[in-house]
């Protein structure tokens, strides 16, 4: 009964990343601790102990474990780092920390529990079926996939005949990893534990390489804090509102359905034809707060323009200069470092805001995602 409820939890974790009410989870965690209790003081008849060789058992699990940890817990979301380090609130020791302590944790989980409490049927089925899994995501993401989109919450669509491929891909590949397995048992063990070590270390490779040439970890420990946001001085202020990925035609669609809708903000002036001249929030806010165009697209496309910028510009230094208090309230990596003395909610070392269990969560659906 146990080992059977501890099969479903852990495949679901395995499959969804998360199991959701907690109260479920304490009450499975009790009733393994004291089946394991019985297990351990042979009050119970199932005898799996007794009949299973542990330490084969550690060894063929542990590779297994081992492969969808570096494939879905390690790789890609370092890849996702090391390609997009200013996305993110942390540096990147701190990041690779997170995720292995996280890999530790589950390996721990994994390989104790299912050795001791599954049956041999379904230690064989869970294994065999982690392995066909990441395996076989491991060939979807580096054949099958095809180009996916830019992670910018737009649906990734494939055509009907691509599923219908893909999806025969995967239930013939299903089938023979688990036909080989109950064929040749041992000899599947050992050249499914060499496939694991061949995927982990090719992988692990390229992890190294994309470390070695990444452009940034991310260390800067710099922030723009929300000091001031919501202060005015009594006598003089200038407020400006950047509105980023916003077509002016919105506006005029709300005035229209209610020209009563925006008041409250009469003291302001709406300037309906402003544009960046860039496309994009990375470029186009260096160039709104200086006025310093790039000297080419090649500057603009390694990230060199937003030092450039700044540092050819003394508008925001003018500003401050006439006794203005400058804060500018956006994500640090829009400013540039010869700008950073003279805005006022500037801090050299702070703290920044993410919650752990929401950020593996992400990163594990963005491994699943590829």
């Amino acid at each position: 009964m146990v080992s059977t409820q501890l099969f479903f939890i852990l495949g679901c974790y395995i499959i969804f990343g998360r199991i959701s009410n907690l109260e479920y989870v304490a009450l499975y965690i009790i009733s393994f601790i004291v089946a394991g209790y019985a297990i351990i003081k042979g009050k119970e008849a199932s005898g799996h102990l007794a009949k299973q060789d542990c330490k084969n058992r550690l060894t063929y699990a542990i590779h297994i474990m081992l492969l969808w940890i570096v494939t879905v817990i390690l790789y890609m979301p370092c890849e996702l780092f090391l390609t997009n380090a200013s996305e993110y609130p942390m540096n990147f020791w701190v990041f690779i920390g997170i995720l292995l302590a996280e890999g530790f944790t589950i390996l721990i989980a994994y390989v104790g529990l299912s050795t001791v409490f599954f049956s041999d049927r379904q230690f064989n089925v869970f294994y065999t079926g982690l392995f066909a899994f990441t395996v076989i995501g491991y060939i979807q993401t580096m054949i099958l996939n095809g180009e996916l989109y830019v992670l910018d919450g737009s649906t990734q669509t494939w055509g009907v005949g691509q599923m219908v491929i893909n999806g025969a891909v995967w239930l013939a590949l299903i089938v023979i990893i688990f036909y080989f397995k109950m064929k040749y048992k041992e000899k599947c063990h050992r050249v499914y534990k060499g496939i694991c070590i061949y995927i982990c270390l090719i992988q692990l490779f390229i992890g190294v390489f994309l470390f070695a040439t990444a452009e940034s970890l991310n260390t800067d420990e710099s922030v723009l804090t929300s000091e001031g946001l919501l202060e005015l001085h009594e006598k003089d202020n200038v407020l400006v509102f950047i509105l980023d990925f916003y077509d002016s035609q919105v506006v005029e669609q709300i005035c229209a359905e209610d020209e009563s809708f925006f008041e409250e903000l009469e003291d302001f002036i709406y300037y309906p034809n402003t544009a960046s001249r860039y496309a994009f929030t990375a470029s186009s806010l260096p160039y709104l707060l200086t006025g310093v165009e790039a000297q080419s697209t090649e500057q603009i496309s390694d990230t060199s323009y937003w030092q450039y910028a700044y540092d050819n510009s003394t508008f925001l230094q003018e500003i401050a200069g006439k006794g203005y208090n400058v804060g500018i309230y956006t994500e640090m990596r829009y400013v540039g470092n010869s700008a950073r003395d003279v805005i006022s909610n500037y801090a050299p070392k702070g703290e920044k805001d993410y919650f752990v269990l929401g950020f593996i969560d992400i990163m594990n659906k963005s491994s699943k995602y590829k």
